[in-house]
């Protein structure tokens, strides 16, 4: 209360002074002036000063501050526009990377179905050779072909093993990537062992279903093999081949795969069919009713090439069965 009180009474001083300046600056001619301002209107006066001061302080200071918040709202915007732009970038990155995620799925979806294509010819080539070891009689299956059959049906241990490929999230692609590429090598390396495998079972298919095997026909034997006419077997007199009483038009079967290269009737086997085999094998089936083949087609173990009767030199139906190995007579009975 003092210090307005000091502040109106030195104001209410300096307004009467300049007062005073005011009048004796304008009334030059000597005169002298004086001028009384009442109490209460320097009370008025020095109070609509102190308004007018304080006013004027507060309008500065909310300047001051207005400023001081523009100036931050600036620094905020600029630093709000700086994290926008980053945001975009990281945007665009991670749009670049969503697309490159994609592609490298889709190779592995690619490469996933490759390889069960691969798995599925496997498994067609497996298959194939099951049937046709399955043909072969256990008697003329050989030891080789059996320990074959035993490494398809039960696998080793180092035989690769396949799991099934499952979709994995976003940052497990190169892992996953990588394990199919593996997985990739080891079906390629199964593969070529099966092929391996395959040329061994082919060759071995090959060999044993032209060296003959069985009978051509289910009989009786009537007549043995005997080359030189040795008395003592059968009526003595020379026989190359064996005979096997049958029915009239039973089929003769092929026992062993090859190409006819005879297929016609002479006076002594009537109609007769002969087969060329590889390794020097050849077999021949006379007195037959008919035949069922002709010169030149390519026969497998089994297919029929004649049906049984009793044409050329013969006392009743049956088949006459030969066997020659490199031109030597061999005996139907070691070949069952």
């Amino acid at each position: 209360m003092k210090t307005v009180q000091n502040f109106v009474k030195q104001s209410y001083n300096f307004i009467s002074q300049k007062i005073s300046h005011f009048l004796a600056k304008h009334f030059p001619n000597g005169e002298k002036t004086s001028v009384t301002v009442k109490k209460h209107h320097a009370i008025v006066i020095c109070s609509v000063t102190l308004l007018i001061s304080l006013g004027s302080l507060f309008c500065i200071q909310s300047y001051y501050k207005a400023k001081v918040n523009l100036i931050t709202s600036s620094h905020k915007l600029l630093e709000a526009e700086r994290d926008k732009e980053i945001l975009a970038e990281k945007a665009t990155r991670l749009e670049q990377e969503n697309e490159e995620y994609k592609e490298s799925i889709s190779e592995i979806q690619n490469k996933a179905t490759e390889i069960e294509n691969k798995i599925s010819e496997l498994e067609h080539i497996k298959k194939e050779l099951h049937q046709q070891l399955d043909t072969l009689s256990e008697a003329n299956t050989s030891a080789v072909c059996n320990t074959m059959v035993a490494s398809i049906q039960n696998p080793s241990e180092n035989t690769p093993t396949f799991t099934t490929l499952v979709q994995t999230a976003y940052s497990r692609v190169s892992s996953l990537s990588t394990g199919l590429d593996r997985l990739d090598k080891q079906v390629s390396d199964m593969e070529i062992e099966f092929i391996d495998v395959a040329d061994d079972v082919t060759q071995t298919l090959s060999a044993i279903s032209s060296a003959p095997s069985g009978y051509p026909v289910s009989g009786r034997l009537t007549t043995s093999f005997n080359p030189t006419g040795d008395s003592s077997i059968s009526d003595g007199r020379v026989h190359k081949g064996i005979d096997l009483a049958t029915s009239y038009n039973t089929p003769v079967h092929a026992t062993a795969s090859g190409v006819v290269t005879e297929a016609e009737f002479s006076p002594s086997y009537g109609y007769y069919v002969k087969i060329s085999h590889n390794n020097g094998y050849e077999t021949l089936y006379a007195h037959n009713a008919s035949l069922g083949c002709a010169v030149g087609d390519s026969v497998k173990k089994g297919d029929v090439i004649a049906y049984a009767g009793s044409t050329g030199y013969s006392s009743g139906v049956h088949v006459h069965y030969e066997i020659l190995l490199n031109g030597s007579y061999q005996n139907p009975v070691d070949y069952r």
